[in-house]
C-alpha cells in the first residue's frame, strides 16, 4: 500500500468477529488523550484512500462518535473489505469542551467559550485548595488513636515458635461513621508501616481486608496473601506464588510461610479487618481459626474495626474463639481542637474567596452534632455548596481578582439584577446627597459596575476580617474574665456573628458588664497582654489598648475608656453580612441545596409522582390534562385508591374498584378497538399490587370472617397522604 500510515491507526481486516468491541475499545484509548481533534480516512484495500467531506465529518462529535463509528461499520455491506484510521488535527475546540463540563447557563444569559474557561480553572484551584486544607485536617483527627494502635503494634512481644502463644489482637472501636473508616484505616497502615522504617527495626508488611468484598474464607485467605506478599492475586485454578509448578491453591498458609521464612527484614504481619461486625456467618471466625493454627509459625498481629459495640461484636464469635486471642481495646475519638481548625483553615482563612453564611453553616453543624460526631459529615455539603455555586452562577468568575476577568454586558446586566444592589440603590436614590453621575454609570456602562463589584469586594474582605477579630476577641475576653460563667466557642459564635444577632445578643451584654463589674488591675493587664499576643500590630483590636492607661495609680478612671472602646468594636463589627452590597456574590448561605442533596424527602416526591404523573411525564400532544388522566400510569390509578382505604383492604373490593376505574375509561383505551378484557385489566392489578408492595406501601396479610379466610392488604404508609 502506498498510503501513509499515520501514527494512530485501527485496521478493519477480514475475519474479524467481535468487530464492534474491538473498535470501542481502541476508540476509548483515543479518546483518553487529551489534546487534538478527530479526523476520518477512509480507504481499501486497493490503495485508493479519500479523506471524508466536511459534512460527513460535522456528523461525527466528540462525544458519539464511537457509537456513530461502530454502526457505520457494522451497517456497511462492504466492511469486510476497507479499513478505518483515525487521526488527530491540529484543532482542539472539541477536546477543550470536554475539559470544562460546566452546564449551560440559563437562558437569556450569554457566556462565551473563554468566561466560562475562566469560571472552570477558578473551581479547579479553589476546589482543590479548600480540598487539601480538609484532608489535612481529616488525616490528623485521629492522630491519637493511631499513634495508640501503631506503638501497640510495635511493641508486640515476638513470637516464640517453641510455644503456642495467642493471637495479639487490637479491637478498634470505631463508630458508625462509616465514610470515615476507608481514611481511618489507610492512614493508620502508613503510619505502620512508615514508623517502623523511622525508628531503625525491621519492617512489617500489613493487609486490610473488608468484609463487604469477600464473601467467603478462601478469598479472605487469598486477599491476605496476596496483600502481605506484595504479589498479585490468584485465582483457585492458577498455581501458588511460591513459583512456577507450585500446584498449592492461592489460599493455602503455607504459601505466606514459606515466603516469610525467605525473607529476613520482615519482623511482623499486621491483618487489619476494617469492618469486623459486617462479616456474613462464620467467615471471620473461621479467619481466626486459620491464622491461629499458624501463630507459632507466623508472627501475626490482628486489628479488628468494629462500628456497633463491644456487646454486639461479642455476640459474632464464639467464647472459644475469643480465648483464642489476647485483646486490646481502643476506642477512635476526634483529636481536640479538629473542628476548631476546621473553622480558621476552611472557613475563616487568612485569604477568603467566599464566606459560608450562617444558615448553611447551622445545617452542618446540626448534621455534625444530631449524628456521630463525624468531621466528613461536616464539610460534605460544604464541598457540595462549591459544586453547586461555580456550577450553576455564571456570576462565580467575579471571586478572582477583577482585573483578569473577562466579562461581558450579559455580566454586567446580571449584576444589575441582584437584589442588595437594587436595594443599594433605591437608597442611594431615597438620599439628597445622591451622586447622580455615578448611578447612571451604574446602570449604563459596564466598565463602571464591575469597578464598583471590586470595591464591594474589598469591603467584603474587610469584613469578613473583622468577624475572624472579633471572634477571636470574644474568646480572649471568656478566658480572662474568670467570673463568666457561659462560655462559647468560635465554632458556636460564627453563624450569629455572620447574622448580626451575637452584636446585640445577652451573652456580648452580660460578658462586657465583667468589665465595669469590679475587674480587678491584673485581669485588666493580662486582658492588655493577652490581646498583644493574640493580634497582629496593625489590627483594630491591637489599636484599641494603646489608649488604655492601666499603670496609672487610678486604674478605675481608665476601666469606662475600656468598655466603651471594646463595646464600640463589636457594634460596629458584628454587622449582618446581607446590609453588604453584592453580599450573593460572596457568601454561601443556601442550606436548601445541601437539604436536598443529602437529606432529600423521598416520600413527598414519590407521593407528587404517583398523584400528578403528567408532572413528570408531561402531556401527550393533543390531550390537556384533564383528558390524559385516563392513559397516567397504572399504578396512580391503583395509588389514588389506596391513598382514599383504610387501615385493611380487602382485596377483592380493591380489584372491583381498579376495574371499574378502566371500565369508565375504556373508550380512550380500547385495543384494536374491541374495548379492555377483564383478563388484561387483573393482569394490570397483579402488577400494581406488586408495584405498591415493592415500595412499601402495602404488606398482605389474611384475615378470618367466619370460617372463610379473606385475603387483605395492610395499609403501612399514612402521613403526607
Amino acid at each position: 500500500m502506498d498510503t501513509e500510515i499515520p501514527d494512530f491507526e485501527f485496521i478493519r481486516s477480514p475475519g474479524t468477529i467481535d468487530r464492534e468491541d474491538s473498535v470501542e475499545s481502541e476508540f476509548e484509548e483515543y479518546m483518553s488523550e487529551p489534546e487534538g481533534d478527530i479526523t476520518l480516512v477512509q480507504e481499501s484495500f486497493d490503495g485508493d484512500a479519500q479523506q471524508l467531506s466536511e459534512d460527513e465529518e460535522s456528523d461525527f462529535d466528540d462525544e458519539d462518535l464511537n457509537i456513530e463509528l461502530t454502526n457505520e461499520l457494522v451497517s456497511d455491506t462492504n466492511a469486510h473489505k476497507t479499513c478505518y484510521f483515525v487521526t488527530k488535527t491540529d484543532q482542539s475546540h472539541r477536546s477543550q469542551k470536554k475539559k470544562i463540563p460546566f452546564i449551560l447557563p440559563d437562558q437569556g444569559f450569554i457566556e462565551h467559550e473563554d468566561q466560562t474557561k475562566d469560571r472552570w480553572n477558578l473551581y479547579q484551584s479553589t476546589v482543590t485548595t479548600l480540598q487539601t486544607s480538609m484532608d489535612n485536617i481529616l488525616d490528623s483527627a485521629y492522630d491519637s488513636t493511631i499513634t495508640n494502635v501503631t506503638n501497640y503494634v510495635i511493641n508486640t512481644p515476638d513470637y516464640d515458635s517453641s510455644i503456642f502463644p495467642l493471637l495479639p489482637a487490637g479491637l478498634i472501636l470505631v463508630g458508625s461513621n462509616i465514610s470515615d473508616h476507608t481514611r481511618l484505616f489507610a492512614n493508620l497502615r502508613k503510619r505502620i508501616e512508615s514508623d517502623t522504617k523511622t525508628r531503625g527495626t525491621l519492617s512489617v508488611a500489613t493487609a486490610v481486608i473488608s468484609f463487604t468484598t469477600l464473601s467467603n474464607l478462601k478469598d479472605v485467605l487469598k486477599s491476605i496473601i496476596w496483600q502481605l506478599t506484595n504479589r498479585e492475586q490468584i485465582d483457585d485454578d492458577q498455581s501458588g506464588i511460591t513459583g512456577r509448578g507450585d500446584k498449592r491453591p492461592g489460599y493455602d498458609l503455607d504459601i505466606l510461610l514459606d515466603w516469610y521464612n525467605s525473607q529476613s527484614t520482615i519482623r511482623k504481619l499486621v491483618v487489619i479487618i476494617q469492618d469486623a461486625d459486617g462479616a456474613v456467618g462464620s467467615v471471620l471466625q473461621d479467619t481466626i481459626k486459620m491464622l491461629y493454627t499458624y501463630r507459632n509459625r507466623l508472627p501475626l498481629v490482628l486489628l479488628f474495626g468494629v462500628a456497633t459495640s463491644l456487646l454486639i461484636f461479642n455476640t459474632k464469635i464464639p467464647k472459644r474463639t475469643l480465648r483464642a486471642m489476647e485483646v486490646e481495646l481502643f476506642d477512635v475519638s476526634i483529636a481536640d481542637g479538629s473542628l476548631t481548625r476546621l473553622l480558621d483553615e476552611v472557613i475563616l482563612p487568612d485569604t477568603i474567596n467566599f464566606a459560608i453564611g450562617p444558615a448553611l453553616y447551622k445545617k452542618c453543624l446540626s448534621r455534625y452534632n444530631s449524628y456521630a460526631k463525624n468531621l466528613e459529615t461536616f464539610t460534605l455539603p460544604i464541598r457540595y455548596s462549591y459544586m453547586a455555586y461555580f456550577f450553576a452562577d455564571p456570576l462565580s468568575v467575579f471571586l478572582k481578582s477583577l482585573d483578569s476577568v473577562k466579562f461581558s454586558t450579559e455580566h454586567a446586566t446580571a449584576l444589575r439584577a441582584i437584589p442588595s444592589f437594587r436595594a443599594f440603590f433605591s437608597k442611594q436614590i431615597a438620599t439628597t446627597t445622591a451622586d447622580n453621575d455615578f448611578l447612571k454609570n451604574l446602570l449604563e456602562e459596564p466598565e463602571h459596575i464591575i469597578v464598583f463589584v471590586n470595591s464591594c469586594r474589598a469591603k467584603f474582605d474587610e469584613y469578613m476580617a473583622g468577624i475572624k477579630d472579633a471572634l477571636k476577641l470574644l474568646e480572649v475576653l471568656q478566658t480572662v474574665l474568670s467570673t463568666c460563667t457561659v462560655k462559647k466557642t468560635r465554632i458556636d459564635m460564627y453563624p450569629d456573628a455572620l447574622s448580626g444577632e451575637l452584636g446585640t445578643s445577652v451573652f456580648l451584654r452580660e460578658l462586657l458588664a465583667q468589665i465595669t463589674n469590679g475587674a480587678s488591675r491584673a485581669t485588666m493587664t493580662r486582658l492588655a497582654e493577652e490581646i498583644a499576643s493574640h493580634f497582629d500590630e496593625d489590627s483594630h483590636v491591637r489599636k484599641l489598648t494603646a489608649r488604655w492607661d492601666l499603670s496609672a495609680p487610678e486604674y478605675m478612671k481608665s476601666i469606662p475608656l475600656v468598655y466603651d472602646s471594646v463595646r464600640i468594636y463589636f457594634s460596629n463589627t458584628l454587622t449582618p453580612y446581607d446590609k453588604l452590597t453584592f453580599h450573593e456574590l460572596f457568601v454561601l448561605n443556601d442550606a436548601n441545596i445541601a437539604t436536598i442533596a443529602f437529606t432529600p424527602d423521598y416520600r413527598k416526591l414519590i407521593h407528587t409522582a404517583l398523584m400528578r404523573p403528567i408532572d413528570y411525564l408531561g402531556v401527550p400532544s393533543g390531550e390537556t390534562s384533564t383528558t390524559s388522566l385516563s392513559t397516567q400510569p397504572l399504578i396512580s390509578t391503583a395509588y389514588s385508591l389506596y391513598k382514599d382505604s383504610g387501615a385493611l383492604i380487602n382485596i377483592y373490593d380493591f380489584w372491583n374498584a381498579f376495574h371499574q376505574a378502566f371500565a369508565a375509561n375504556s373508550s380512550a383505551n380500547d385495543i384494536e378497538g374491541e374495548g379492555i378484557s377483564v383478563k388484561q385489566t387483573l393482569a394490570w392489578f397483579y402488577q400494581t399490587v406488586n408495584e405498591l408492595k415493592y415500595l412499601g406501601f402495602v404488606r398482605p396479610t389474611s384475615t378470618t370472617r367466619g370460617s372463610n379466610a379473606l385475603g387483605v392488604l395492610q395499609k403501612l404508609v399514612w402521613n403526607a397522604l
